[in-house]
């Protein structure tokens, strides 16, 4: 038989607890614990750490873990709200009709094809006054972000702003 350990202090001195759990809990706390080649004390203590060191309260968690994820939700918000408040407006003549789509950017390529830098923005354009309006529209109608910025040929902040700003 082992030699009991010594604790320096009375704080390093374990506690002893005795509790009742129903008997299938404990054949299966007991399955477990054999499984993991531990103790069913190990298995209880680790537990009761993990169940601790876990919030319970969603307060308790803290909100600020992405915050690029909750600005892009304020700007939809803001933006859904703008296009609400335009769409209930009258709406204004069409003016003459839209120029064709810029063209593509044109890349510089290295070595086996490799992109090494873009010569031309996305957002040199503006979009005309029609193209902004069909552009809320679509966004009113549902369709998502990523196909409208890809259609527009503009960046996520561009079509931001034309959501949010007045009709030009």
């Amino acid at each position: 038989m082992a030699r009991p350990p010594k604790y320096t202090t009375d704080t390093d001195k374990p506690v002893s607890v005795s509790l009742r759990i129903p008997r299938d809990l404990y054949d299966q706390a007991q399955h477990h614990a054999q499984m993991r080649r531990t103790t069913l004390t190990e298995l209880i203590v680790e537990g009761l750490r993990m169940r601790l060191e876990t919030p319970t309260d969603p307060r308790d968690i803290l909100a600020s873990q992405d915050i690029t994820a909750m600005q892009e939700l304020k700007q939809m918000i803001a933006a859904e709200v703008h296009a609400i408040l335009a769409a209930q407006r009258q709406p204004i003549a069409d003016p003459a009709p839209e120029t064709s789509a810029p063209p593509e950017p044109t890349l510089s390529h290295g070595k086996n094809n490799t992109v090494i830098q873009e010569k031309a923005s996305r957002d040199r354009h503006k979009l005309t006054p029609r193209q902004v309006r069909a552009l809320r529209d679509k966004h009113l109608r549902g369709v998502p972000v990523p196909a409208l910025l890809e259609e527009y040929d503009i960046s996520r902040a561009s079509l931001f702003r034309y959501l949010q700003s007045d009709k030009r």
